[in-house]
């Protein structure tokens, strides 16, 4: 009791023998809000702690008194007093508690009110009590005090369930009508720390109500808003998705889990399986300071197949070969795709490896049907041009004989440089004529003869294969005689030429006077005398003898003369 205010006290206390009109919580106030949260109670999970310290206006006397506490799992949701008018001060504080759903976001029932005739005075006044929302509890108050330290009022500041938070303060006044006029140092304001709600109320009171404050505590393991998986229910094989989803009420982590034919690494999940295999994922809202975790239902997720692309590169022009060359192509099945011609004539393939049949343009189909994974893929199509072999030194009416020149068409190809070497069989070709001469036989000196010509073959080879060598030698001539004097030293025969198995012998050497004879060859060498080389038989001819003689056929090597009679035969 405040000694400086000794009639105030005294007055309080002779009025508690006066009629009253006490307004007490439990007559209409009460049975308003016992039918607002009238039902049965569910289920709840959560619990509240008392956090252990009071939070109360510091000015006025009067002895403590309290806590008066809710019943447990429940918050104060309003608050009300009497009051003495005399003094326009408020006597007895009552509290109204009120438990809540399992989410502790809503009032569910009215459990009672707190405050006893041990606080203060019975009072002569009643007052209209204020009160939070539904979805919100007690967390502070403006407390509005005389110039001598009675309580005249407050203001009540509420705050969004669970936590707390959100805190609003009332504009309107609980009281006296001159709570809320007095200097702003004559108000005090009472918060529950942040995370927490009023659970109790405590007092300083003599008759009249000098202190008030609250005792706040922490609602824990409420029940989460229902958590959804909103990604989607398919996945494609050989890819990622990216996990989401909403809901729950805390701050707690959301996190994912699988089961099945994937693997998840934080929110990303990835398939293990083949197509047509499910896995099952949940998302998870981890407890934090006031509310329990929370699980959602399964949702199944289904691997699908892949789409499924050719990558096929365009050969570009090709110069007719008789090798086969690869393609490049693929599928993303990893599987080789298969080729097909549609221009048999001009290229066939077999696998990958396409062989060039004749000039012009090939056509390729690549297809892929796909598998388990991938599904069939979009067939793709290339084109490209086969030239004709490139050759030089070539005669004759057409540059190939698969060309498009009309009429009998003919290309002549010359071998004149000594030596051995190949020929390639052109496109489209299978046969040929040839013509081939060995090389000529060495001259005689010395009153020598002529060496033979080579022999020369004709013909026709048949059942070539385009892209085929054939081996192509070309004979070099003999060298001559070197016989000076009595010395002895004869000419040789020229080498032979060949074009596969076709061989035309080389001539025979020419003789001497004396010393050398004509030798045998394509066509035979001369004589020097009446010793002239015989030729090949179907090749070339006899040499002629020298010195008169008479020699067979004139078209081989040249008789060698005598000084006396310098005449061939």
């Amino acid at each position: 009791m405040r000694t400086s205010f000794p009639f105030a006290r005294t007055q309080m206390r002779r009025r508690t023998s006066w009629t009253r009109r006490i307004f007490v919580l439990g007559g209409v106030g009460l049975a308003v809000f016992a039918v607002l949260f009238a039902g049965s109670p569910t289920a709840k999970g959560y619990s509240i702690t008392a956090s252990g310290t009071d939070y109360i206006t510091t000015t006025g006397g009067g002895g403590y008194i309290g806590p008066a506490n809710c019943p447990a799992g429940s918050v104060i949701y309003q608050m009300g007093a009497t009051g003495d008018s005399g003094n326009g001060a408020l006597t007895r504080p009552v509290g109204n508690c009120a438990d809540l759903n399992g989410a502790a976001s809503l009032h569910s029932t009215v459990t009672g009110s707190i405050g006893t005739s041990a606080w203060g005075g019975a009072g002569n006044t009643g007052l209209t009590a204020v009160r939070c929302t539904s979805a919100q509890a007690v967390v502070g108050m403006v407390v509005h005090k005389q110039g001598n330290g009675y309580v005249s009022g407050w203001q009540l500041m509420c705050g969004t369930l669970p936590t707390g938070g959100s805190r609003t303060t009332d504009s309107a006044v609980f009281g006296w009508s001159n709570a809320g006029t007095a200097s702003p140092s004559q108000r005090e304001t009472i918060q529950c720390p942040t995370g927490m709600v009023a659970v109790g109320m405590v007092g300083y009171v003599g008759g009249i109500l000098d202190r008030i404050g609250l005792r706040c505590g922490t609602i824990s393991a409420a029940d989460q808003a229902t958590v959804t998986v909103t990604s989607a229910s398919t996945i494609t094989y050989g890819s990622t998705l990216a996990l989401t989803a909403n809901g729950g009420s805390g701050s707690g982590a959301l996190t994912f889990s699988t089961t099945g034919s994937c693997t998840v690494s934080g929110s990303t999940l990835t398939p293990t399986g083949n197509a047509g295999a499910t896995c099952s994922v949940t998302a998870t809202r981890a407890a934090d300071t006031n509310y329990a975790l929370v699980t959602s239902s399964t949702q199944t997720v289904t691997i699908a197949r892949a789409a499924n692309t050719i990558s096929f590169t365009n050969p570009n022009t090709k110069t007719w070969s008789s090798t086969p060359f690869n393609l490049t192509v693929s599928a993303s099945t990893g599987v080789t795709p298969s080729i097909t011609s549609t221009t048999t004539s001009v290229c066939s393939v077999s696998g990958i490896a396409v062989t060039m049949l004749s000039s012009g343009t090939c056509t390729l189909i690549a297809s892929e049907p796909g598998n388990t994974n991938y599904n069939a893929a979009m067939n793709v199509t290339q084109s490209f041009t086969i030239n004709s072999t490139g050759r030089s030194g070539f005669t004759g009416n057409s540059s190939t004989i698969s060309g498009t020149t009309t009429g009998t068409k003919y290309v002549v190809e010359k071998f004149t440089n000594t030596g051995s070497t190949s020929w390639t069989v052109p496109q489209s070709v299978t046969s040929i004529e040839y013509l081939v001469v060995g090389g000529g036989g060495g001259g005689g000196s010395w009153v020598g003869a002529g060496g033979g010509g080579g022999g020369f073959r004709s013909g026709s080879l048949t059942g070539l294969t385009p892209g085929s060598s054939l081996g192509v030698v070309v004979g070099a001539g003999g060298n001559g005689s070197a016989r000076v004097s009595n010395s002895t030293s004869c000419s040789v025969n020229g080498n032979s030429s060949t074009l596969s198995t076709v061989t035309a012998s080389g001539g025979g050497g020419g003789g001497t006077w004396t010393d050398c004879a004509g030798l045998a060859g394509g066509s035979g060498g001369g004589g020097g005398n009446s010793n002239r080389g015989l030729g090949t038989a179907g090749q070339g001819n006899d040499g002629g003898n020298g010195d008169g003689g008479t020699g067979g056929n004139y078209a081989g090597g040249g008789g060698g003369g005598r000084r006396s009679l310098p005449r061939g035969r």
